[in-house]
């Protein structure tokens, strides 16, 4: 899994993820169901929470992978953390790079995080996703003003004057 197996939506795009041999000895960290990949390298970091994971899937080493006890904490809570909470804050200060920002392991181990309890964990989880919903209900309708923008322009301008070129508008 790649950087661009990522949708916009932060999801994995499985269907799009290139299928390889792996050379070596060494067993790979197979991905799991609820892993975080935090993409550590490029001008925007951020965290991705794996769901439906195929067998055998393993992660490109752009990615670091994170794992957290199911015991303490939700991995949708621990992703919305490091992505839109003080989570963020600590590692922007963390990267290092003038033109491409890095964030190096031992920052994101040593990031703090204070865990609420599980059910008050899970309530910040469906509030992110009404939140993101109401985005994605946003990024549309403004997609569909686009289109009718379009549409009128096109038909106005269909039945007007056409001016030629070099003549002034």
């Amino acid at each position: 899994m790649q950087m661009g197996d990522v949708t916009n939506r932060m999801e994995v795009d499985w269907d799009r993820v290139v299928t390889t041999e792996l050379p070596g000895r060494r067993e790979p960290d197979w991905l799991e169901e609820g892993d975080i990949l935090f993409a550590a390298k490029g001008n925007r970091n951020y965290a991705v929470v794996l769901t439906d994971v195929p067998d055998a899937a393993v992660c490109a080493p752009n990615f670091f992978l994170v794992r957290v006890d199911s015991q303490r904490a939700f991995p949708g809570f621990v992703a919305a953390y490091i992505n839109e909470g003080p989570g963020a804050e600590y590692l922007q200060r963390a990267a290092e790079g003038s033109r491409i920002g890095n964030i190096r392991k031992a920052a994101l181990g040593a990031m703090p995080i204070s865990l609420p309890p599980l059910p008050v964990q899970e309530k910040v989880i469906e509030l992110k996703q009404l939140i993101d919903a109401k985005d994605e209900t946003l990024r549309q309708l403004i997609a569909n003003r686009r289109q009718s923008l379009f549409a009128a322009l096109a038909q106005v301008t269909s039945a007007g004057d056409v001016a030629e070129r070099g003549e002034p508008l």
